[in-house]
């Protein structure tokens, strides 16, 4: 199974349970430590949503578990919306979503500082390997 480990430049990486106890390279060129088995398997699965990921580590249980990426507090808000501004052709995530609609977002905002990330949910990151106009980077 792999899972999302954070970089301090806010990229996720996705890592191996063989990789726990080493590090890993982040595309800003960071090495980012990858924790131990056992604090691994607190982290967001790769295929999870972030609303149903496992706490990460330092995090309560819970509504609330969830730390922001920037300031590493909280409390987080999320809320699902389709992938484009409202009467507009802007599609932020083209290819991912349905025939006649657009793929969602998940977007999460910290209360604390006001840090904004955007998700695309387990579906839309599915289509990603087949979808025009995308390439791995």
């Amino acid at each position: 199974m792999k899972y999302l480990v954070a970089c301090e430049c806010g990229n996720q990486l996705a890592v191996t349970e063989g990789m726990a106890g080493s590090t890993a390279p982040c595309p800003c060129g960071r090495s980012v430590a990858v924790p131990s088995l056992r604090t691994l398997r607190q982290h967001q699965a790769v295929g999870d949503s972030f609303e149903n990921a496992p706490a990460g580590a330092g995090a309560a249980d819970g509504p609330g578990r969830h730390r922001c990426g920037e300031c590493n507090g909280g409390p987080l808000y999320i809320v699902r919306v389709a992938a484009g501004a409202p009467g507009t052709h802007i599609d932020l995530l083209p290819g991912l979503g349905g025939v006649l609609s657009k793929a969602a977002l998940d977007v999460v905002v910290c209360e604390g500082c006001g840090s904004v990330r955007l998700y695309a949910p387990a579906e839309a990151r599915a289509k990603l390997p087949t979808a025009a106009g995308w390439r791995k980077l």
